[in-house]
């Protein structure tokens, strides 16, 4: 059997009491109290049951209603099925048959506080078209609760019990209201809240409202009963009073009404815990004066509509009235920034404080002392005030009392200081005074009477022919027409002491000397002080001194040297001196080396500072000077004569400033020797020439030597040739010449000498034959390093044979004919 659904609306009607619709889908209609219907889900089919609580009887008749369904079926008749929940042997039925006229009812009769299982089906041709099942639920509590909490014009607001049981079904909570049987209107609540309120009501009209729950289906039932609750009337749509109605005891109140012929109801509260409240009902007015008030109090005036005895919440407004006035007003004390005031304040009425105008200056409230004086401050010194007291109750002001020619005095100088002093002249400064005033009036009172006072708009007064050293007293006042004086400031200057007029000195590398003449008229004494880059020293000198030596100084530095005398604290124009300690000489002069044409030199830089050195040479027998500026520590000397001897001077300097000179004798060196021939060779002799020479020098200095031996000699210098003797045959030797000057050597030069060597001794033929013959010899006196044999003609072979102990033979081996035999000494 097919199962069909609709949007079938099913009305219960308790019979002779209660009328309910319920919906399955949209939202239902009325309802009145104690019965409900909630539509849930309820079996496998997916139908919706019907809940309804029940009366307190033993049964109750209940009327169901619907309309066709499903709809345009047109289903012939409807079966009703009802039965207890617990009870599935005892089912009830009742047939139903279509009508025309809709809706389509019947009733049923259910027992009190029983749960039911209810069902609709509608039939076709003996066919089930659709089914509509329902269950009823348990009653509500009955300390449940849905009340008015607070009833205003246009808004309602509503307390209720947890509804838990409904909530936890799937139910929402709504509730619905209306006006005289008109549609009704709803308001969703959220979950877990207990109050809410419905706004946008119309005043003074009676609103009926019930509590419902509500399922996704849209199926509802009723939680409370209705709800009558009359909104209150419209209060006044303005209460105000215009701000020239209010006086010290009295006030005008004026307000609209929303709708004509209504009564007003008027309260009138003081703020504060003084007087009673006055209250009145008024008709056929919007404008009403009340008297008999409190000076200066705050009152809460409230105004209500009245319609039908139903009066409208309260519309208030705070209203001060004006408080009574200060009885006199006298100036009690003056200042240049301030004025203190004496009041005598009202003995009726209430008052916070005492509001005080001023014209073009500061507007200000003060609390009242109990001595009645106020001060006003930050005025302007030198200027004529008017004055309007008035006393305040929050910013309502009384009725002015106006003191004037009120004159604040004059503002003394600030600041006041030494300007420009010099030795004979003071320069004293002050900032401008504050407010209004005419001039200065500056006077010394020790000066001299011409120069005594001076009225001045400036700022600066200057007082001259002053005498150096001397303390000067003077006091500055501000002054203006009919006005008292400023205070006198009072400033103590001193002049400058003279100044020294010239200083005198004298040096050396570490000290400098200083004089200078006695100062004029008063002072202390002296600052001397010197400085340089790295250097600063100040030294304070008694009035008796008349020089002053500074010593361990650094040689060649530039110092500023100053002196100034003092008087006081204060010190006169100070006379400079720029001078430079003599610079150090160089130290430990020393030659590196030398040669025929140059001198290399050292030394160690100087203490202190120095610009460049000057170097000055000249030879010894000569006075011409030579002159070379060296920027280092190092110079090279070139182009000097090999073998003359030189003085040497080197000087620090430092600006024009040079320092003593250190000397240093210095030789060159003899000029070398040049072609240096071994010009003649034998087995013990030799001779050797060379190039003679201009230069100076005393005399030569040569050696012989070998691997065994050396021998020296000492060749006067005129010579250019010499001879060698006792050499030994065929010995190698090597022969050194050079040119001495004193003890300075020239450059050395070398030659290599070989003598010839000896002939062989006792040479002898034998064991001679046709194609041969022997040659025997002895070793000579030298060296031999082998022997040669020459056969003439060259027709043969030797052959030498070393018979020992100094002895050779000679194997010779001839073809042809016999020729003579030359055997010699090789090496």
């Amino acid at each position: 059997m097919s199962q069909r659904y609709s949007n079938q609306k099913i009305l219960l009607i308790v019979a002779g009491k209660t009328k309910r619709q319920f919906s399955a889908g949209r939202q239902g209609d009325y309802r009145s109290s104690n019965c409900r219907a909630v539509p849930s889900l309820a079996t496998s089919f997916g139908s919706e049951c019907l809940v309804c609580d029940q009366l307190r009887k033993p049964s109750r008749a209940v009327l169901l209603e619907w309309m066709e369904f499903p709809k345009g079926e047109h289903a012939e008749y409807y079966i009703v099925n009802y039965q207890l929940t617990d009870a599935f042997n005892q089912k009830n039925i009742k047939n139903v048959s279509e009508v025309e006229q809709k809706p389509i009812s019947t009733t049923v009769l259910l027992e009190e506080n029983k749960h039911y299982d209810i069902s609709v089906e509608s039939l076709k041709n003996g066919q089930i078209l659709s089914v509509k099942s329902f269950k009823t639920l348990p009653l509500i509590p009955e300390n449940s609760i849905f009340a008015v909490s607070d009833v205003k014009t246009t808004e309602v607001a509503f307390i209720w019990s947890y509804m838990d049981i409904w909530l936890k079904s799937g139910f929402a909570l709504i509730i619905k209201y209306y006006f005289d049987h008109l549609k009704p209107l709803s308001l969703s609540l959220p979950v877990n809240t207990t109050q809410a309120k419905i706004v946008q009501l119309c005043p003074g009209l009676c609103y009926r409202f019930l509590l419902v729950a509500r399922n996704p289906e849209g199926a509802q039932a009723v939680l409370s009963p209705i709800l009558k609750v009359e909104t209150t009337a419209s209060p006044p749509t303005a209460v105000f009073i215009q701000p020239e109605d209010v006086q010290e005891e009295s006030l005008i109140l004026h307000w609209k009404l929303s709708q004509a012929g209504q009564e007003s109801y008027i309260q009138v509260k003081p703020s504060a815990d003084v007087g009673e409240t006055k209250k009145f009902l008024v008709s056929n007015t919007e404008e009403f004066k009340i008297d008999l008030l409190i000076p200066g109090m705050t009152y809460e005036i409230a105004v209500a509509s009245v319609n039908n005895g139903n009066m409208s919440e309260l519309k208030t407004i705070p209203c001060t009235l004006k408080p009574k006035p200060v009885q006199i007003v006298v100036p009690y004390m003056l200042y240049s920034n301030s004025v203190v005031l004496f009041i005598r304040t009202p003995d009726t009425g209430v008052f916070d404080g005492i509001y005080v105008t001023t014209n073009g200056g500061p507007n200000t409230t003060f609390s009242l002392k109990s001595d009645g004086k106020i001060t006003v401050e930050n005025l302007t010194p030198g200027t004529e005030y008017s004055f309007s007291v008035f006393t305040k109750s929050r910013e309502m002001l009384s009725s002015s009392y106006h003191v004037t020619g009120v004159k604040t005095c004059l503002a003394a100088p600030l600041n006041i200081r030494e300007g420009n002093v010099t030795d004979t002249s003071i320069q004293i400064a002050w900032d401008r005074a504050e407010g209004d005033f005419q001039q200065y009036e500056v006077t010394c009172t020790n000066c001299a009477s011409a120069f005594r006072v001076q009225k001045v708009k400036q700022e600066t007064a200057t007082f001259s022919n002053l005498i150096p050293g001397e303390l000067y007293s003077f006091t500055v006042r501000t002054e203006k027409e009919s006005f008292r004086d400023s205070v006198l400031v009072a400033k103590e200057i001193e002049t400058v002491p003279s100044a020294v007029k010239y200083l005198n000195y004298s040096r050396d590398t570490e000290s400098i000397t200083v004089t200078w003449p006695a100062a004029q008229n008063k002072f202390d004494g002296y600052v001397l002080s010197i400085r340089s880059k790295i250097f600063n020293k100040e030294k304070m000198l008694p009035s008796g001194v008349r020089m002053y030596k500074l010593e361990n100084l650094l040689p060649g530095t530039d110092f500023l040297v100053s002196i100034v005398t003092t008087s006081g604290l204060k010190r006169s124009h100070p006379n400079f001196l720029k001078i430079s300690t003599c610079p150090d000489p160089p130290a430990d002069l020393q030659v590196l080396g030398q040669e025929e044409n140059t001198v290399y030199l050292s030394w160690k830089l100087p203490r202190g500072g120095f610009d460049k050195f000057q170097l000055s040479y000249c030879p010894m027998n000569n006075g011409k000077l030579f002159t070379k500026t060296v920027y280092d520590s190092r110079a090279v000397v070139t182009n000097l004569v090999p073998g003359m001897e030189y003085t040497f001077q080197l000087r620090t300097v430092k600006g024009w400033d040079s320092s003593v000179a250190v000397e240093k004798n210095v030789i060159t060196k003899p000029a070398g020797i040049c072609n240096l021939a071994l010009k003649m060779v034998n087995t013990s002799s030799a001779t050797l020439t060379w190039n003679p020479t201009k230069t100076n020098f005393t005399s030569y200095k040569a050696s012989l030597s070998n691997t065994t031996f050396i021998s020296k000699f000492t060749i006067p210098g005129a010579v250019s040739k010499f001879s060698l003797t006792n050499l030994t045959a065929g010995g190698t030797y090597n022969f050194t010449l050079q040119r001495l000057q004193d003890n300075i050597e020239g450059a050395p030069a070398f030659i290599e000498i070989v003598s010839e060597p000896a002939k062989p001794e006792g040479l002898k033929f034998f064991n001679i034959s046709s194609n041969s013959f022997s040659l025997y010899w002895r070793l000579p006196y030298g060296h031999v390093d082998r022997f040669h044999v020459d056969l003439i003609p060259d027709h043969g072979s030797v052959v030498i044979l070393d018979l020992g102990v100094r002895e050779y033979q000679v194997c010779a081996f001839i073809t042809g004919l016999a020729r003579p035999v030359f055997p010699c000494a090789a090496y």
